[in-house]
Protein backbone atom coordinates (compact mmCIF):
# COMPACT_ATOMS: atom_id res chain seq x y z
CA UNK A 1 0.00 0.00 0.00
CA UNK A 2 1.37 3.34 -1.26
CA UNK A 3 1.36 5.79 2.03
CA UNK A 4 1.28 9.61 1.46
CA UNK A 5 3.66 12.09 3.94
CA UNK A 6 1.60 14.76 2.23
CA UNK A 7 -2.55 15.32 1.69
CA UNK A 8 -1.90 15.37 -1.70
CA UNK A 9 -2.17 12.57 -4.09
CA UNK A 10 -1.34 12.50 -7.51
CA UNK A 11 -3.88 12.14 -10.56
CA UNK A 12 -4.73 8.59 -11.37
CA UNK A 13 -5.27 10.09 -15.08
CA UNK A 14 -2.04 11.88 -15.55
CA UNK A 15 -0.12 11.05 -19.00
CA UNK A 16 3.42 12.49 -17.15
CA UNK A 17 4.48 11.62 -14.23
CA UNK A 18 7.86 13.31 -12.37
CA UNK A 19 9.20 11.29 -10.13
CA UNK A 20 11.63 13.65 -7.94
CA UNK A 21 14.38 11.28 -5.14
CA UNK A 22 14.73 13.80 -2.57
CA UNK A 23 15.28 14.33 1.25
CA UNK A 24 15.37 16.92 3.79
CA UNK A 25 19.25 17.04 4.61
CA UNK A 26 20.27 17.43 1.10
CA UNK A 27 21.05 21.28 0.68
CA UNK A 28 20.36 21.38 -3.37
CA UNK A 29 17.22 19.44 -2.77
CA UNK A 30 15.69 21.63 -0.26
CA UNK A 31 16.34 24.67 -2.36
CA UNK A 32 14.81 23.14 -5.29
CA UNK A 33 11.19 22.52 -3.70
CA UNK A 34 10.15 26.35 -4.26
CA UNK A 35 10.68 26.34 -7.99
CA UNK A 36 9.03 22.77 -8.25
CA UNK A 37 5.93 24.02 -6.11
CA UNK A 38 5.18 27.08 -8.62
CA UNK A 39 5.50 24.71 -11.31
CA UNK A 40 2.89 21.95 -9.75
CA UNK A 41 0.31 24.64 -8.93
CA UNK A 42 1.19 25.61 -12.89
CA UNK A 43 0.13 21.66 -13.86
CA UNK A 44 -2.06 20.33 -11.36
CA UNK A 45 -5.05 18.97 -12.91
CA UNK A 46 -3.63 19.46 -16.11
CA UNK A 47 -2.27 16.06 -17.50
CA UNK A 48 1.25 16.18 -15.39
CA UNK A 49 2.33 15.66 -11.39
CA UNK A 50 5.17 15.62 -9.52
CA UNK A 51 5.44 12.41 -6.70
CA UNK A 52 8.53 13.08 -4.27
CA UNK A 53 10.27 9.34 -3.46
CA UNK A 54 11.66 10.92 -0.28
CA UNK A 55 14.83 8.63 1.06
CA UNK A 56 15.31 10.23 4.40
CA UNK A 57 15.41 7.11 7.45
CA UNK A 58 12.63 7.88 8.71
CA UNK A 59 8.70 8.97 8.10
CA UNK A 60 8.35 11.75 11.09
CA UNK A 61 11.27 13.20 9.45
CA UNK A 62 9.88 13.07 5.65
CA UNK A 63 6.30 14.72 7.49
CA UNK A 64 8.41 17.34 9.45
CA UNK A 65 9.87 18.91 6.29
CA UNK A 66 6.83 18.37 3.83
CA UNK A 67 5.19 20.91 6.94
CA UNK A 68 8.48 22.67 7.10
CA UNK A 69 8.49 23.40 3.71
CA UNK A 70 5.14 23.45 2.55
CA UNK A 71 5.39 20.51 -0.12
CA UNK A 72 2.64 20.84 -2.09
CA UNK A 73 2.81 17.30 -4.37
CA UNK A 74 2.81 14.09 -3.23
CA UNK A 75 5.46 12.54 -0.87
CA UNK A 76 5.88 9.15 -0.73
CA UNK A 77 6.77 7.53 2.66
CA UNK A 78 10.72 6.37 2.68
CA UNK A 79 8.84 2.97 3.26
CA UNK A 80 6.85 2.68 0.34
CA UNK A 81 9.85 4.27 -1.93
CA UNK A 82 12.15 1.93 -0.96
CA UNK A 83 9.21 -0.86 -2.27
CA UNK A 84 8.66 1.38 -5.49
CA UNK A 85 11.42 2.31 -5.90
CA UNK A 86 12.99 -0.69 -7.91
CA UNK A 87 9.90 -0.05 -10.37
CA UNK A 88 10.68 3.49 -10.68
CA UNK A 89 13.71 4.28 -13.01
CA UNK A 90 16.52 6.75 -11.46
CA UNK A 91 16.58 10.34 -13.05
CA UNK A 92 20.45 11.74 -13.53
CA UNK A 93 23.46 10.29 -11.83
CA UNK A 94 21.93 8.70 -9.19
CA UNK A 95 22.45 11.65 -6.45
CA UNK A 96 19.44 13.82 -5.37
CA UNK A 97 18.25 15.85 -6.62
CA UNK A 98 16.78 14.25 -9.32
CA UNK A 99 14.16 13.43 -11.38
CA UNK A 100 12.42 11.32 -13.95
CA UNK A 101 9.77 12.10 -16.53
CA UNK A 102 7.82 9.06 -17.18
CA UNK A 103 5.00 8.77 -18.82
CA UNK A 104 1.44 6.86 -17.81
CA UNK A 105 2.37 2.88 -19.35
CA UNK A 106 6.03 3.71 -17.50
CA UNK A 107 7.84 4.69 -20.29
CA UNK A 108 11.14 6.56 -19.23
CA UNK A 109 11.11 10.17 -21.22
CA UNK A 110 14.04 11.91 -19.71
CA UNK A 111 16.07 12.41 -16.53
CA UNK A 112 18.33 14.98 -14.90
CA UNK A 113 19.48 15.90 -11.34
CA UNK A 114 21.11 18.69 -9.72
CA UNK A 115 19.02 21.90 -8.72
CA UNK A 116 19.23 24.48 -11.64
CA UNK A 117 18.35 21.24 -13.81
CA UNK A 118 15.27 19.29 -12.49
CA UNK A 119 13.45 22.96 -12.56
CA UNK A 120 14.39 22.86 -16.13
CA UNK A 121 12.79 19.61 -16.77
CA UNK A 122 9.43 19.96 -15.11
CA UNK A 123 9.64 23.30 -16.96
CA UNK A 124 9.01 21.92 -20.21
CA UNK A 125 5.85 19.85 -18.66
CA UNK A 126 3.56 20.93 -21.06
CA UNK A 127 5.19 19.65 -24.02
CA UNK A 128 5.85 16.25 -22.57
CA UNK A 129 2.14 16.78 -21.85
CA UNK A 130 1.56 16.90 -25.48
CA UNK A 131 3.69 14.69 -27.07
CA UNK A 132 2.45 11.48 -24.37
CA UNK A 133 -0.53 12.63 -25.81
CA UNK A 134 -0.21 12.05 -29.32
CA UNK A 135 2.02 8.50 -28.05
CA UNK A 136 -0.76 7.42 -26.32
CA UNK A 137 -3.37 8.61 -29.31
CA UNK A 138 -0.61 6.23 -31.67
CA UNK A 139 -0.80 3.76 -29.79
CA UNK A 140 -4.60 3.80 -29.47
CA UNK A 141 -4.87 3.99 -33.47
CA UNK A 142 -2.40 0.89 -33.65
CA UNK A 143 -4.20 -1.20 -31.69
CA UNK A 144 -7.45 -0.78 -33.34
CA UNK A 145 -6.01 -1.04 -36.53
CA UNK A 146 -4.30 -4.08 -35.56
CA UNK A 147 -7.62 -5.62 -33.98
CA UNK A 148 -9.58 -4.45 -37.45
CA UNK A 149 -7.48 -6.43 -39.14
CA UNK A 150 -7.40 -9.36 -36.93
CA UNK A 151 -11.41 -9.40 -37.61
CA UNK A 152 -10.85 -9.33 -41.28
CA UNK A 153 -8.49 -12.07 -41.06
CA UNK A 154 -10.83 -14.07 -38.84
CA UNK A 155 -13.69 -13.22 -40.99
CA UNK A 156 -11.99 -14.10 -44.03
CA UNK A 157 -10.98 -17.73 -42.73
CA UNK A 158 -14.62 -18.40 -41.67
CA UNK A 159 -15.56 -17.45 -45.43
CA UNK A 160 -13.16 -19.71 -46.35
CA UNK A 161 -14.05 -22.41 -44.19
CA UNK A 162 -18.23 -22.15 -45.08
CA UNK A 163 -17.09 -22.23 -48.99
CA UNK A 164 -15.15 -25.43 -48.65
CA UNK A 165 -18.07 -27.04 -46.22
CA UNK A 166 -20.42 -25.94 -49.34
CA UNK A 167 -18.28 -28.02 -51.52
Amino acid sequence: EVKYVTREKPKKKAHVYYFLRSHSKCGPCQAVIAPLNNLYAEMKNKGAVIIMLNSDADTETAKKWAEDKDIAFPMITPDTAGIIGAKVPAGGSGGTPNIMAVMADGEQIEGTSGYSKCPTLVGTWKDMVKDAKKAESKKKAEAAKAKKKARKKKAKKAKKAAAEDEI
